[in-house]
C-alpha cells in the first residue's frame, strides 16, 4: 500500500533512519508533492544533496504549499535550526 510506505518513510525520517526512509520510498510514484518532500528529507539527512534538490524541483500542479515546505526542507532541517523571521 502506497500510503503505508509513505507513513513508515515518515516515521523512519523521525527516528533518524533516512536509509530505511529511502527504502520505504522506492518505486512510489513521484509525482505527488508528499513523497518527493520525504525522498528530499532523507536524501538530504545522507547528505546527498543534489539528488535531494533535485525532488524539490517544482512541477505544473504542484499545490501552493509546495513551495513553502520546499524551503523549509532546504533551509531549516528536520530540527528547525534556522529562523527565518531574523531573530537569533
Amino acid at each position: 500500500d502506497p500510503d503505508a510506505r509513505l507513513n513508515r518513510a515518515r516515521i523512519a525520517l523521525r527516528l533518524g533512519r533516512p536509509d530505511d526512509a529511502l527504502q520505504d520510498l522506492s518505486g512510489l510514484d513521484d509525482s505527488g508533492p508528499a513523497v518527493r518532500l520525504a525522498r528530499a528529507e532523507a536524501l538530504r539527512d545522507l547528505r546527498r544533496l543534489n539528488e535531494a534538490e533535485a525532488s524539490l524541483a517544482p512541477l505544473p500542479g504542484d499545490e501552493p504549499g509546495f513551495r513553502a515546505a520546499a524551503l523549509k526542507l532546504r533551509t531549516q532541517g528536520a530540527v528547525g535550526r534556522l529562523r527565518l523571521d531574523g531573530e537569533t
